[in-house]
């Protein structure tokens, strides 16, 4: 049985899975990798035409940060190359060895159906991306005049040098846009989908360990130490995988937990940033031309608004940039003293 087939197929798709590349296949690597770097170049130049818009500038950082963590995760991936091709004989070569067909047979069945699904739903997000902005063009024109960040018709706001409310200049952005979502989507999600899928085959492999340890007991001595040092084997092979494994993903999960703060650092912030506005807003209405219930409807409002919603993390911490960079720096003390402290033990 082949495993993790739909994974490498997906990937050698997107250019990332090729054990032994031709002029053309690094071509076509390079070209895939070019294209998803102008994508970010342009959304991150775009954020120079905000003038200073807050929601403008705060749509294109979101925009920026998944077009870069798309980007990272190709760039981790293709460093690591070699790494998942020795990770992906290996789980054949366990396979074969300690004959775990019924348990790797179980999770690899469990992978295919998440990968599946998963396939399936971010097509559809895909299309629902990119037609979007066709079926609701109209609306955003009129939205457009506002400080929003998004370009009429296209997915992304993103800068070009030509004019993209015309054709063929809107034809050409659309299409690119279109690629290099397709391209953003798998890259972010087809790497990650690869890394669970091999952490679900391990932790078959440890079912099955878990298993032979609870009826070892019901062999004979001899063939219970036989079979003790193959489970022994079997399990040394195991956390050898889990650390090659962990080498790439730790990577990953650094820039995806980044990621994550950062857009909802933004999101909360313009939260915050709105609601503050509210009271601005209402003092700047003629009130004072209007009756006395009127007046008083207006200053409990003002009151209200100058307590600002705002988006907690776990009831805890506000969700914003002050305390993202609270948590970083925080973190960064923590671990410069945990640093210390291990240099203080080893020169003892």
């Amino acid at each position: 049985m082949k495993l993790l087939v739909i994974h490498t197929s997906w990937l050698s798709a997107l250019g990332l899975w090729s054990r032994h590349r031709t002029v053309y296949g690094k071509a076509y690597t390079f070209f895939l990798f070019l294209t998803s770097f102008i994508n970010f170049i342009s959304m991150f130049i775009n954020l120079i035409h905000c003038n200073g818009k807050l929601n403008c500038s705060f749509e294109n950082i979101t925009y920026s940060s998944l077009s870069f963590t798309a980007l990272y995760t190709r760039v981790v991936f293709l460093i690591y190359e070699d790494l998942y091709f020795d990770v992906h004989d290996a789980l054949h070569l366990l396979m074969e060895k300690f004959k775990t067909h019924k348990y790797t047979e179980k999770a690899e069945l469990v992978t295919r159906r998440i990968a599946t699904i998963c396939i399936v739903y971010y097509s559809l997000v895909t299309v629902y991306y990119n037609a979007a902005p066709l079926i609701d063009l109209n609306k955003c024109r009129i939205r457009n005049k506002s400080d929003t960040a998004i370009t009429c018709g296209l997915p992304t706001p993103e800068s070009y040098p030509f004019k993209t409310t015309e054709n063929p200049g809107y034809i050409i952005a659309y299409m690119f846009q279109a690629i290099t979502s397709v391209i953003s989507f798998k890259s972010f999600i087809q790497p990650s989908m690869l890394n669970a899928s091999i952490i679900y085959h391990i932790i078959g492999h440890l079912y099955m360990i878990q298993d032979e340890l609870t009826s070892l007991l019901e062999q004979n001595t001899n063939e219970r130490i036989d079979k003790l040092k193959q489970i022994i084997r079997h399990h040394s092979a195991l956390i050898e995988l889990n650390s090659s494994i962990c080498k790439a993903l730790n990577h990953m999960l650094l820039m995806y937990t980044v990621m994550l703060a950062v857009i909802f650092s933004v999101i909360g912030f313009q939260v915050l940033h709105m609601s503050t506005r509210v009271s601005a807003c209402a003092y700047n209405i003629e009130w004072y031309t209007e009756s006395v219930e009127f007046q008083k409807m207006i200053k409990l409002l003002i009151l209200r608004s100058n307590n600002p919603l705002i988006v907690k993390s776990a009831f805890i911490s506000d969700v914003c940039f002050a305390s993202f960079a609270k948590v970083v720096s925080t973190t960064y003390t923590y671990l410069a003293m945990m640093y210390k402290m291990m240099i203080l033990n080893d020169n003892k």
